[in-house]
């Protein structure tokens, strides 16, 4: 029995001496769980900062539309798209399926988005102004409405500017350069907005006119709709959008012209 025992404890002692030798060889390295708290922590805080750092740069970045469109108020429409009768074969823009926004006055709209209005002898103080978005999957469309209407609310003047994110530039496959009249005879103008953009322009020469397309709010059933109407027309891509402008008003053509170049060129970066 004396023997067992002595046995046992010769065993124990062997033991002993072996997880005396582990702690000997691993006491100088760190530990895992200790190695891991840090990594974990050095993660955390690094996230924390990027946080912060993204919270400071968006502060400081001017209104996008995403968060324009969040000001705004969806409504219902009657359906359909604006675009131009000349290009809608080139651009997609009559196909596109939209959520429309009630109109807000072109003031209110400056305190959501950043705009510049042209100063030029147009005296744009004289009509009346609204803004009209609309989106879509690719983004969104602005339309800028100055108008004079009569008793009855028919429009009599207007200069509508109308910016389009898209991805679909129609002057890179196609030359228009050599057109000269429309599909009814009326007279086509290049203006040149830069080196390498001009605008093509759609004077009305004759009694006829292709369809300008335009979006019209009904205060009374507080439905979006789309209106057609003839108008003297401007059209380009820039940057990014197609701005299509529609326009027939008692001011010299060359005047209307130079505005909306200058409108283009000011708020470009702002769509």
């Amino acid at each position: 029995m004396a023997n067992f025992r002595l046995k046992e404890l010769q065993d124990i002692t062997k033991e002993a001496q072996s997880v005396k030798q582990y702690v000997r060889t691993n006491m100088h390295r760190p530990k895992k769980t200790n190695h891991l708290v840090y990594r974990l922590t050095v993660t955390v805080v690094t996230i924390a900062m990027i946080f912060i750092v993204l919270n400071v740069v968006k502060s400081s970045l001017p209104p996008t539309y995403s968060s324009l469109s969040e000001n705004l108020i969806e409504v219902e429409s009657l359906g359909g798209a604006t675009s131009s009768e000349m290009f809608r074969h080139y651009d997609d823009q009559a196909d596109r399926e939209l959520t429309y926004y009630r109109p807000i006055s072109l003031e209110e709209y400056a305190a959501l988005s950043p705009i510049k209005i042209p100063e030029t002898s147009i005296q744009l103080k004289q009509y009346d102004s609204t803004v009209i978005v609309v989106e879509s999957d690719i983004g969104f469309e602005t339309q800028f409405m100055f108008d004079k209407r009569d008793e009855y609310k028919k429009i009599t003047d207007f200069l509508v500017i109308s910016v389009s994110n898209s991805d679909i530039n129609p002057f890179i496959l196609n030359d228009f350069t050599k057109i000269t009249e429309d599909g009814v005879g009326n007279s086509v103008q290049m203006e040149s907005l830069s080196e390498s953009v001009y605008l093509m322009h759609q004077i009305r020469t004759t009694p006829s006119a292709l369809v300008y397309r335009y979006y019209d709010y009904d205060e009374a059933t507080d439905l979006i709709s789309v209106n057609v109407t003839s108008a003297n027309e401007l059209y380009t891509y820039y940057k990014g959008n197609i701005y299509h402008i529609g326009y027939d008003l008692k001011q010299p053509i060359d005047e209307v012209v130079a505005f909306v170049k200058e409108f283009i060129l000011l708020n470009a970066d702002n769509f």
